[in-house]
């Protein structure tokens, strides 16, 4: 992991490191699927770093898109859901992360610029040891949910924020 982490720092601006580091974590809270198993399938995909420039339309759709089409696939229709993905027949969609109570944090990982993330506990620890974030942070706020998506509606509530609604 620190050989990926130098090769994406050296070769994208930090603009790019940071959209790369929220797809991680967007996997990582709403999918079976570790720090480790993400980076690659992002880096499998060809598609990150074909889109990946400075100016590119990458940028115009939020990271939670971005890792619901890595993991499921663009070519799956993920924005499909129930009712309609059984009228266009489409085969039913990879399991999301299950229901378990977690702790959830914003934080702010020490060191230069503005590094304030919201992810699980679990994995704010992988990224940790992976080193793809620096090895202190300050705990800004914190909840429990039994998913990512109550999380992130109790945050969006905490920050003053428009209720937060999952893109489908």
């Amino acid at each position: 992991m620190r050989i990926l982490k130098e090769r994406l720092k050296t070769q994208s601006s930090k603009k790019q490191y940071r959209c790369f580091l929220e797809i991680v974590l967007e996997m990582t809270s709403r999918f079976p699927i570790t720090v480790s198993e993400s980076v690659q399938t992002i880096l499998h995909n060809g598609y990150f770093r074909e889109r990946f420039a400075e100016d590119e339309i990458y940028y115009h759709d939020i990271p939670e898109v971005w890792a619901k089409t890595y993991y499921w696939g663009h070519n799956n229709f993920w924005w499909k859901q129930g009712e309609e993905r059984k009228r266009y027949k489409l085969p039913p969609l990879k399991p999301a992360r299950k229901n378990k109570l977690e702790r959830y944090m914003y934080i702010k990982v020490q060191g230069k610029g503005q590094n304030r993330f919201f992810a699980s506990e679990r994995t704010i620890n992988e990224l940790i040891k992976g080193e793809l974030v620096g090895n202190s942070y300050k705990k800004l706020w914190e909840i429990h949910a039994i998913n990512y998506n109550e999380a992130l509606k109790k945050y969006y509530n905490h920050m003053g924020w428009e209720p937060y609604i999952e893109q489908q």
